[in-house]
């Protein structure tokens, strides 16, 4: 008979062990994969940027100066007209950015070019500053270099003729964030708004040239003037809503969640309110409510449309026309590719949505499609193992008079009828606050996983929505682990000598193993919804992609 009950309880040590291990301890899910240019990628959080990147070519004729006007800068500006020549070549790149603010360090030289009169103005050791601009900043094979820790961005791949006919790809970063960049390889820059460059319209921004004290020496418009300056390193510190980077290798890109989220729909208004005229967004109604939802999901998530294998927790899967992940550490990385250049994305995901399914981790037997957790099979199993032998195993012996040996000795145990009410008071106390705190470690739970819960939203229709998804997962885990777990606590607690007053010792034990293997089965809860809406709804596969 001992040998009985070190069996079990061995078993029970493996079944819960590797649950609380496997799902409590460590319930994040290593991921990777890596999509090419086609593919687009939506990343957010806390962020670490750093990497150095050629920026764009551009056509020397975008810039307006003609054969005349070098003759005249030339003779009078002979600096100026080598600054010019050292541009204008087949090798000039530039940088473009749509700022609210930005300004330089000092500059050695600075002239200023009116593309209209072509007059020019020149100064000396000064700064320069530009003001609601869609700014580009060009050199002689220019590179620019970045790292910089922000408190929240969006990351978004995508193609779009930015500067020439050819389609770019690149990837827009969107931050309230104040960032710094330092441009080089080379020692002439020049500075002009997206407007003079392409020939196209927008807002006029403004240019200020300040000296060394912060004082304004001069100011004119970017719609018609145009800077060239020159320095040895060109440090810019900027706060634009929007920059553009380079889909070329070298970036790397580090995020987490972040704990300071700004409101989402003021930056995309301002991202897209500082977008040349041509590229203008079209408003959608409703679209701050809807921002105002889903902007906790917005934190710590990458999301991408297209077909592409990933790699989960070492097992090959495969994202079916869309995909997302909430992770709780992120890499992104900007690879050489096959004549392009790939995105390779990898770190620990929280909650993997892969299209058509969810993963969960948690170990299954699919039965017509439909898959059957393990884990609380084994529970029951042991649950009413455990029952059995006290409840009826070790009563039989003890009814057929037979001598008990070893600890066996000391059960059932003689409790006075003052301390069985006493047990049975405080052991309901204790179930009432493991009731409360199941919940709020649920709802903690769905937050951490989803990014939003019940107590978390401030949308009533959308919080009562949550609540039934928590109640759901509660009844499940409920039903998967806290049943048996009273189940075997009764039949011990029956044993030792506590009767109907240990009940409440038995509810607190069922809560306690619910609380620390349920939360865990959040995912398969939400796969186990996504499969019932499917075979409701046939069209829903269309909808969602999968």
């Amino acid at each position: 008979m001992r040998s009985r009950i070190w069996l079990i309880t061995l078993a029970g040590i493996m079944v819960f062990s590797q649950m609380a291990t496997a799902q409590i301890f460590s319930p994040y899910h290593s991921f990777s994969f890596v999509v090419g240019e086609d593919s687009m990628l939506i990343l957010s959080g806390g962020v670490h940027i750093e990497g150095k990147v050629n920026a764009l070519p551009i056509p020397q004729e975008s810039i307006p100066f003609d054969s005349a006007y070098f003759s005249y800068v030339e003779i009078l500006y002979p600096n100026f007209a080598r600054m010019l020549e050292n541009l204008l070549t087949d090798r000039l790149r530039v940088y473009p950015m749509f700022v609210e603010y930005a300004s330089t360090d000092v500059l050695t030289k600075v002239y200023l070019v009116n593309v209209n009169t072509k007059e020019v103005v020149d100064f000396s050791n000064v700064k320069l500053a530009f003001s609601n601009s869609s700014m580009m900043v060009g050199g002689a094979n220019l590179t620019v270099q970045l790292n910089n820790y922000l408190d929240y961005a969006i990351y978004v791949t995508a193609s779009a003729q930015l500067i020439s006919q050819n389609e770019t790809s690149f990837i827009a970063q969107l931050t309230d964030d104040e960032s710094i960049i330092l441009a080089g390889n080379t020692t002439d820059f020049i500075f002009a708004s997206s407007s003079i460059m392409s020939s196209s319209s927008g807002s006029s921004g403004k240019i200020v040239v300040k000296n060394v004290q912060g004082n304004t020496l001069w100011s004119g418009s970017d719609n018609e003037w145009i800077a060239v300056a020159e320095s040895n390193n060109l440090l810019i510190t900027l706060n634009a809503p929007l920059m553009i980077l380079p889909l070329k290798p070298g970036i790397t890109i580090d995020l987490e969640e972040s704990e300071n989220l700004p409101d989402l729909n003021e930056l995309i208004e301002k991202a897209s309110s500082s977008l040349p005229s041509e590229y203008d967004i079209p408003q959608i109604e409703g679209f701050s409510d809807i921002m105002s939802v889903i902007s906790p999901i917005l934190n710590g998530i990458c999301a991408l449309s297209g077909n592409s294998s990933v790699l989960i927790d070492g097992d090959n899967f495969r994202f079916n026309g869309m995909g997302a992940i909430r992770f709780n550490s992120c890499r992104y990385r900007t690879i050489h590719g096959q004549g392009n250049t790939l995105s390779r994305v990898s770190g620990d995901g929280k909650l993997i949505f892969l299209g058509d399914q969810v993963y969960s981790g948690v170990p299954t037997y699919d039965v017509n499609g439909f898959p059957i957790p393990l884990h609380p099979i084994f529970v029951w199993m042991l649950g009413i193992g455990i029952f059995i032998l006290f409840r009826f195993a070790l009563k039989k012996r003890e009814d057929g008079k037979k001598s008990k040996k070893g600890w066996m000795e000391r059960f059932p145990l003689e409790i006075s009828e003052q301390r069985k009410r006493t047990i049975k008071w405080v052991s309901l106390g204790v179930h009432i606050l493991l009731i409360v705190a199941v919940f709020v470690l649920f709802d903690f739970g769905l937050r951490d996983i989803a990014g939003i819960s019940a107590l978390s939203s401030s949308n009533i229709p959308v919080a009562g929505a949550l609540f039934s998804l928590q109640l759901l997962c509660m009844s499940i885990a409920y039903v998967s682990f806290a049943l048996p777990s009273k189940l075997a606590s009764y039949g011990v607690l029956e044993f030792i000598g506590i009767g109907k007053e240990g009940r409440g010792i038995g509810k607190s034990v069922g809560l306690i193993v619910m609380l620390f293997t349920g939360i865990s089965y959040i995912p398969y809860v939400l796969n186990f919804i996504i499969i019932a809406l499917k075979n409701m709804i046939p069209n829903l596969s269309g909808f969602v992609g999968l």
